[in-house]
């Protein structure tokens, strides 16, 4: 369940790749989205064929549907970040909008996912089980390692790689902010960690059940509606709380970084925004 989405939620995370690379990967995401699914599911040819198929008709459905909401969400985020100060609040409602354009995609998306779930066996099953307990291994040695400063050390790297890739070169005192911002985040890894093992057997679950015969369409939408929802909302209230927490404490540090920027910053990533918009825009003529 957590895979079939994945692929335009890539194609949205080219938007912070390098401009080139945009409407490469766009324009090739069916195939990416199977190439994808075969990595999770060890696919047979019969299943890649008519999974091709199903992605190029989503792909159609999103080019026309969910390119123009990217680009007014660009546009409308060129004119707050040209501006010299952005507060939390407006930063969160960024991130919110993303948070439901991909819900939009993972709707879409049902159909598909409850005509593969058919076709898969016991063992494409299993297989899909492993991969993910892999994925949260990978996590683990990551964003886990046993030393807390190690742990900050991963963080403030990834921050840092992040608003350098945003903003350009960062000066001293912009990272000082950013490696101050991570030391009092209280990141509890467990917490975490544990919301990904949830989510992974949440997905294998569902998967499961949805081969049931006995269940109805509308009783598999439901399961697979359900899903989607406890990955937004987490049925864990301590992870639930202690995400609210984080993504709060990540706006104000975007809204602190963004004050401290120059001109030339703010160039910079009005101009990269401005080459994205464009981009999209040539997309939707496709």
């Amino acid at each position: 369940m957590l895979t079939t989405k994945r692929l335009f939620v890539i194609a949205l995370s080219c938007l912070l790749m390098s401009c080139g690379l945009l409407k490469i990967a766009y324009n090739r995401a069916p195939d990416l989205a199977v190439w994808w699914l075969d990595d999770y599911f060890n696919l047979n040819t019969k299943q890649k064929t008519a999974l091709t198929l199903d992605m190029q008709k989503l792909h159609s459905w999103h080019r026309q549907t969910q390119l123009p909401a990217y680009q007014t969400l660009l546009t409308e985020l060129q004119t707050s970040l040209g501006k010299d100060d952005i507060n939390a609040l407006e930063v969160c409602e960024k991130i919110e909008t993303v948070n439901q354009q991909v819900r939009i995609i993972q709707t879409e998306s049902i159909p598909i996912i409850l005509q593969t779930s058919l076709m898969l066996n016991e063992q494409q099953i299993a297989y899909f089980k492993s991969k993910l307990e892999k994925r949260s291994a990978k996590w683990k040695d990551e964003w886990w390692p046993s030393r807390k400063q190690e742990q900050l050390d991963v963080r403030y790297e990834k921050a840092k790689d992040f608003a350098e890739d945003v903003y350009g070169s960062l000066n001293e005192v912009q990272l000082s902010l950013l490696k101050r911002s991570i030391s009092e985040k209280n990141v509890k890894p467990e917490l975490i960690y544990a919301e990904i093992q949830r989510r992974n057997e949440d997905s294998v679950a569902i998967l499961s059940s949805l081969q049931n015969p006995k269940l109805s369409h509308d009783e598999k939408t439901k399961l697979l509606n359900e899903g989607f929802d406890r990955i937004q909302k987490s049925p864990n209230p301590a992870y639930l709380q202690h995400a609210n927490v984080l993504t709060q404490q990540t706006c104000e540090t975007i809204s602190a970084l963004h004050a401290s920027t120059n001109a030339e910053q703010k160039s910079y990533v009005i101009n990269r925004l401005q080459n994205y918009i464009e981009q999209i825009s040539d997309l939707q003529t496709q």
